[in-house]
């Protein structure tokens, strides 16, 4: 289990309270482990889920495709 930092939490709290939002920290501020976690709180869900992410950089997705399937086994995770 990840624990968050007290700055995550918050932004995965205010994230759960909305359909929509934004996380905007600095470079190594845990923006893409808070989206991982959005993404399996809705996961957890009984209405099937599909999630779209899109990056700018191929680099950037690869880590992110390497980052959902170190913290969600449940799920299928593509990159294109």
């Amino acid at each position: 289990m990840v624990t968050l930092r007290p700055h995550q939490q918050r932004a995965l709290d205010a994230l759960s309270k909305y359909l929509k939002g934004q996380c905007i920290f600095p470079t190594g501020g845990g923006k893409t482990l808070v989206a991982i976690m959005d993404a399996v709180r809705e996961f957890q869900k009984v209405i099937p889920q599909n999630i779209v992410v899109v990056a700018p950089r191929i680099l950037l997705a690869e880590q992110l495709c390497s980052e959902c399937k170190e913290h969600m086994t449940n799920v299928a995770v593509l990159h294109v």
